[in-house]
């Protein structure tokens, strides 16, 4: 399993295909694409007002799996003949391109705009088992979505922007980060598939309009982004002008958490991250999340990760010595 690099552009500019304004667009690739066993991963920066339509093609040129992710300005994603979907920020898409064409983007970025796409391939003659498993990837997913579709999006993965990032660090020369990278990538299709068999048992967002569902989605998003500032449900129902019995039902769709659980594992996530890329110890961690008492922290981490924050601090000066 390697780790390597091809050449990719390093950004194409395309006029708006109608304007008053003068005004361009920009693409850009981080400048290669990475490859872990059967998977590569690119992100895209998009800067601009109106996008056009531009192409985001497979690096296979064969039969693949999409895993795409948006940060920023929503886009919307077109997907062979007669499929248009909407990615809002924070959002994923998991699409079987069946013949290796890739997808379009298009809509408006007038922020900083990235889309991040993992692409899972297979080789038939190398004998390392990615062809089995891509097929046993492909029967699970047609399980769920007919084959004329072959696109999910589903509900936001709230760590997956941290994840992503993770990837974009150049670690090629590091046996064991390629290994977390692997396991990371995995874990991220695995997620999106999980997403794909709850749905499929609860097909309807119960009385939430697509408005209020666009509101929790927003909301989770900063959140997300900011997970140390002091929320309560009063003010996040300020901010998204629904009701406490809305919101909560929003976050139970979405995620299956009430509103104050979501926060909380956002924190937890934002914690692991801490640890391991920052030189804050855990007090500070603790007050930099928005906890006010460190046992308390100390309590649910244990809870959820089965160890000590310190125990796991440990651990990581343990593997950071041994490289």
């Amino acid at each position: 399993m390697g780790l390597h690099s091809h050449t990719a552009p390093r950004f194409i500019k395309q006029r708006r295909l109608s304007s008053n304004k003068a005004g361009e667009t920009k693409i850009s690739s981080s400048g290669s694409v990475n490859v872990v066993g059967q998977f590569s991963f690119r992100e895209f920066k998009l800067s601009g007002s109106e996008l056009g339509k531009i192409r985001i093609s497979s690096t296979g040129g064969g039969e693949t799996f999409l895993f795409i992710f948006c940060y920023g300005d929503d886009l919307i994603l077109s997907f062979g003949k007669n499929i248009t979907k909407k990615l809002m920020s924070h959002q994923s898409a998991l699409y079987h391109d069946q013949y290796g064409c890739g997808f379009y983007i298009e809509g408006k970025a007038k922020n900083d705009t990235a889309l991040w796409v993992i692409e899972m391939t297979y080789n038939r003659s190398r004998g390392d088992g990615s062809y089995q498993f891509f097929l046993d990837f492909k029967t699970n997913f047609h399980k769920y979505i007919p084959e004329e579709s072959s696109i999910f999006i589903g509900r936001p993965i709230p760590d997956a922007l941290s994840k992503l990032e993770g990837l974009a660090v150049d670690k090629k020369n590091d046996l064991s980060e390629i290994l977390k990278m692997k396991a990371t990538i995995l874990e991220l299709y695995g997620r999106k598939i999980e997403q794909l068999q709850h749905s499929s048992r609860k097909a309807d967002n119960g009385t939430l309009t697509e408005y209020e569902l666009a509101q929790i989605n927003i909301i989770s998003s900063k959140i997300t982004e900011n997970p140390g500032y002091g929320y309560t449900v009063p003010f996040l129902c300020q901010r998204t002008g629904l009701s406490a019995g809305k919101l909560q039902e929003g976050f139970k769709t979405l995620y299956s958490s009430t509103v104050m659980e979501y926060v909380r594992d956002v924190r937890l996530e934002k914690a692991i991250d801490l640890m391991q890329y920052s030189d804050l110890n855990i007090s500070e961690i603790v007050y930099s999340i928005g906890f006010t008492s460190r046992s308390y922290f100390s309590k649910i981490f244990k809870r959820k990760y089965k160890c000590s924050p310190s125990y796991f601090m440990e651990i990581l000066k343990c593997k950071s010595e041994m490289v």
